[in-house]
């Protein structure tokens, strides 16, 4: 018999929560970001392959349980990796397959974890000088109890390293070349950190030269490609200096294609300046 996702208030917040940050593509592109909510030795997390912008009308939340994975991810257990064998199937009827970043959702001891790719926080986290820069916009915020980890595969290994660096009141995780990790004990209230502390990240854009997209319409015509939806794309390619940094190589994992996950380099390091 599977849960009535429907009715269940806690689940029905974190799904409203998970589809306003997908909505935000200065937080979450495309399928990326998850979210997560643990309670009675479940974990609902968020489905590899599903979109966090369409939680409210989609099932995008597979169950783990949550004792067994932590077991097995401190006896070194191959099957923690994926997660696939502590998946409660009778809640699972659509066969979701949990987020590759399970494990770094299950060693957080609080109830509601979000993860996503907020597009100023990657900015810091991708320099070379990135903790210091964090530290000054981040000690001392209040509520927060922030670590930095250094950029290292997705899974396991980026768990294993949250996990040493986690004090009992660690609630904020920024992830070199990565993202960011908020965590509370409500949704409401991780919602609201995150807010806090993507607001104490935020960065202004640098002014680029103008697109001219009438004559980009007319350079495609009768071809497979499109101009995007955001004008704002365009400046990757009309400013010299993110043009050059854009084609010099993947900063971080969502640049590279997720079916190759497994040989994911390390993202390089922006230059501080």
């Amino acid at each position: 018999m599977t849960l009535d996702l429907s009715a269940d208030p806690d689940l029905l917040a974190l799904r409203a929560l998970s589809a306003r940050l997908g909505r935000d593509p200065e937080r979450v592109q495309a399928a990326g970001g998850n979210t997560s909510l643990k309670r009675d030795g479940i974990m609902w997390i968020k489905a590899s392959g599903t979109w966090l912008a369409r939680a409210e009308e989609e099932e995008i939340l597979v169950p783990v349980r949550l004792d067994p994975l932590l077991r097995a991810m401190r006896d070194g257990d191959p099957a923690a990796e994926t997660a696939r064998d502590f998946v409660v199937a009778e809640h699972n009827p659509r066969g979701l397959r949990p987020s590759i970043e399970t494990t770094v959702h299950a060693v957080f001891p609080f109830t509601v974890v979000l993860h996503v790719h907020c597009v100023s926080t990657i900015a810091l986290a991708i320099r070379s000088d990135a903790e210091p820069r964090l530290a000054e916009r981040l000690d001392g915020l209040s509520g927060v109890d922030w670590a930095f980890i250094p950029y290292c595969k997705p899974g396991l290994t980026l768990s294993q390293a949250i996990s040493a660096r986690l004090r009992p009141a660690t609630n904020v995780v920024v992830l070199g070349n990565h993202g960011l990790v908020v965590a509370a004990d409500g949704v409401e209230e991780a919602g609201a950190l995150l807010d806090q502390v993507c607001a104490a990240l935020a960065q202004p854009r640098r002014p680029s030269p103008a697109a001219q997209p009438d004559a980009l319409a007319e350079f495609v015509r009768g071809t497979p490609y499109r101009l995007p939806q955001d004008p704002v794309a365009h400046d990757a390619a009309t400013d010299p200096a993110s043009l050059a940094l854009a084609t010099a190589g993947a900063f971080y994992p969502d640049h590279v294609d997720r079916s190759s996950v497994a040989a994911w380099p390390r993202p390089h390091a922006g230059r501080a300046g």
